[in-house]
């Protein structure tokens, strides 16, 4: 699964992504973190899975 999925709409704040741009949502998963979080329970912030992120990325390149 991907770290991050597209998110076609509108910002809550109204933000749109510029031309040639897109959002990108954080996916809430675990994949390394939980790896060095069972190995040490201080090597990753507990419940950061749960933060939301939003990115703007070029379209172009998330397309390809």
């Amino acid at each position: 699964m991907p770290e991050y999925l597209p998110f076609p709409y509108p910002l809550p704040d109204g933000r749109e992504p510029a031309q040639g741009k897109m959002f990108e949502y954080r996916v809430p998963t675990a994949g390394i973190e939980t790896a060095k979080k069972l190995m040490n329970e201080s090597a990753v912030e507990s419940n950061g899975m749960f933060a939301f992120e939003v990115r703007e990325v070029d379209s172009q390149t998330r397309n390809a």
